[in-house]
């Protein structure tokens, strides 16, 4: 899981550094477009890269919580056995102190 995480964050990475490289080739002052449907194209994909960040934004931080999500769920798993294997050697502890004082009582 933690290498599903770590794929989906170099994706979202990857993905924003190629729509910001993309913006920067495209809006550069006094580049002049001349052709109203190529700007309109180019705006178009830079849009695209953008939704398509955020998309993967979106998908990289649900695999991130639901990563974390399994975590917390194991260590509240491992931290009630921990109390019950806890709660059972002070049981057999207390029962073992009163089985002993009453055989010392009875000698």
């Amino acid at each position: 899981m933690a290498k599903n995480v770590e794929a989906a964050r170099v994706r979202w990475l990857e993905a924003s550094e190629n729509a910001s490289k993309l913006a920067l080739e495209m809006y550069q002052p006094g580049s002049g477009y001349g052709d109203p449907k190529a700007e309109a194209a180019d705006k178009y994909r830079v849009e695209a890269a953008r939704a398509d960040v955020q998309r993967l934004m979106q998908e990289y931080h649900d695999i991130d919580r639901q990563f974390n999500d399994q975590r917390i769920s194991e260590l509240q798993k491992s931290q009630t056995l921990a109390t019950w294997a806890s709660f059972t050697v002070a049981f057999v502890v207390g029962l073992t102190t009163i089985i002993g004082t009453i055989l010392q009582l009875i000698k």
